[in-house]
Order: C-alpha cells, then structure tokens, then sequence
C-alpha cells in the first residue's frame, strides 16, 4: 500500500470511529493533545501520521492502532451489505 493509501485508510477509519463515538474534532484533539485543525489534517488524509499520535489517537477511540490501519474498519453491516447485493 502506498503512503498516500494509507493515510487515506487512517483518515477514513478515524472520521469514522471518532464520529461513532460522538467526538467532535477538538475534543479529540485535546484527547491527544493536538489542535483541531491538526485533526482535521489527519481527517482529510493531509501530512504524515506519527507513530506516537496514531498510538494516541486509537486509544482516545478506544481501539488499537492496527485497527486504524485496516481499509474499511469500521464499515457499517449495513453499508457492507449494501455493496454485496
């Protein structure tokens, strides 16, 4: 998977998971000490992802960071279900 790939996975897995939750972008943000808009980056798959903050950001959405890593992690049923009619 190319990097660009995989921001776009961690991006897509974050938005996902953080809006599940009910987090808004800054309370996630100062869960692990970054701004809003560096949230938004990390959202919108924009500049590199340190280790260090995906290990943070996986545990404010209470998962592990190689769920982060997963394309599609947290895929509604629905939604998967939908594609395989």
């Amino acid at each position: 998977m190319k990097p660009e790939q995989l921001r776009a996975v961690i991006a897509e897995n974050v938005r996902t998971r953080r809006q599940s939750l009910g987090l808004s972008l800054a309370t996630l943000g100062a869960a692990v000490d970054v701004t809003h808009s560096r949230m938004s980056q990390l959202e919108h798959a924009r500049g590199s992802v340190p280790c260090d903050l995906l290990a943070k950001v996986a545990e404010a959405l209470e998962t592990e960071p190689s769920v982060l890593l997963t394309p599609h992690a947290f895929a509604s049923k629905k939604k998967s279900m939908a594609h395989s009619a």
